[in-house]
């Protein structure tokens, strides 16, 4: 086998995983071979995950980039910087893990991109929108494990989640009344959604008894993970630190370039009402 061969052969593997791994995301991507599942975050689906994602980074690795075509060099950059970037999200960012909005975020998305385009008939979809719907509860049990043990929740965060949590209960009604108002399967997706919905109401409890009152975390990831993040998705090796210093020394520059624009005779007189 000759190393393309063996680059596409993992590559193809970790790309497969990637949506096995997150069907909102597969469906997002136009593969629909996961569409009645939503994500997993309780922490051993995901330490498993990670373990399985630096799996194909250390293939990736050990192939020999000189062996390859142009175009396939660019592809193992970027799959391996996106597999990486993955990692360092889930295992130092870890917004599954304390991020209270992001179970009612995978589980709305989730159902909204069933319903948002029309890529398969109307009652196989709905058949895979009962198959979230189903998920939700199980999704928000994950979440409320994850968050009880959690003591560096930001509080911008608890707050999106209770907004997320007083309209998510009309969007799930809408599912019925909207786009299932005329479907045999109709039913059956109303008893999902009850029961989406008081798993909501419960998680929304939760929130304001447990979690909303003790958060004091922050956000944000430090400029050791913004700066791998920004190395191994978008391939910038400058660090956050000299971007910043960058990005003042061009407002500088385009400030002290609309003065001396301004100080010209000639646009002073075009402009009415300038000294």
């Amino acid at each position: 086998m000759t190393e393309s061969q063996t680059f596409q052969k993992i590559a193809d593997a970790a790309v497969d995983y990637l949506l096995q791994s997150s069907p909102v995301r597969a469906t997002q991507a136009g593969i629909h071979d996961y569409d009645a599942q939503l994500d997993r975050i309780d922490r051993a689906s995901r330490a498993a995950r990670n373990l399985q994602l630096g799996v194909f980074i250390d293939q990736l690795n050990r192939i020999d980039p000189t062996a390859l075509s142009r175009d396939e060099r660019f592809d193992l950059q970027i799959l391996t910087g996106n597999l990486n970037a993955e990692v360092i999200s889930d295992t130092v960012y870890r917004r599954w893990d304390r991020d209270p909005s992001l179970a009612l975020e995978v589980a709305l998305y989730g159902c909204l991109a069933l319903v948002m385009r029309e890529f398969a008939p109307l009652e196989e979809r709905i058949a895979n929108l009962i198959g979230r719907v189903k998920s939700v509860t199980r999704l928000l049990d994950e979440s409320k494990v994850n968050l009880g043990l959690q003591e560096d929740i930001p509080t911008v965060w608890a707050e999106m989640a209770e907004d997320l949590c007083a309209s998510a209960g009309p969007f799930l009604q809408s599912l019925v009344d909207d786009i299932a108002k005329s479907s045999p399967q109709r039913d059956n997706l109303e008893v999902a959604v009850e029961a989406a919905k008081s798993a909501v109401s419960d998680y929304q409890t939760f929130l304001k008894s447990q979690l909303t009152r003790r958060s004091r975390g922050s956000y944000a990831c430090g400029w050791p993970t913004f700066s791998a993040l920004l190395k191994n998705l978008h391939g910038i090796e400058t660090t956050a630190e000299e971007l910043i210093a960058f990005g003042e020394s061009e407002i500088i520059l385009v400030k002290s370039q609309i003065e001396a624009v301004a100080k010209n005779d000639r646009l002073r007189k075009d402009c009415p009402g300038t000294p």
